[in-house]
C-alpha cells in the first residue's frame, strides 16, 4: 500500500519508509 505517495518531500520524518 502507497498510502505516503510524497515520502520524498518529507524524507526527515521516516527516511525508512521509502515506498
Amino acid at each position: 500500500g502507497v498510502l505516503r505517495v510524497r515520502t520524498r518531500t518529507r524524507r526527515q520524518r521516516s527516511p525508512r519508509r521509502r515506498f
